[in-house]
């Protein structure tokens, strides 16, 4: 195994891994629904 093929599968595990944290934390998403919320409730009547 070459050190290339080593770091590729490195890469592909790493992003793997960020897709799994973002789906069970998903702490950015959270941070923009209620900044989005806020922004409705400041502008709602």
């Amino acid at each position: 195994m070459t050190s290339t093929n080593c770091f590729r599968l490195a890469v592909l595990l790493s992003v793997e891994l960020a897709q799994i944290v973002d789906k069970t934390l998903q702490p950015k998403r959270v941070e923009v629904w209620l900044k989005d919320l806020e922004r409705r409730n400041n502008v709602a009547p």
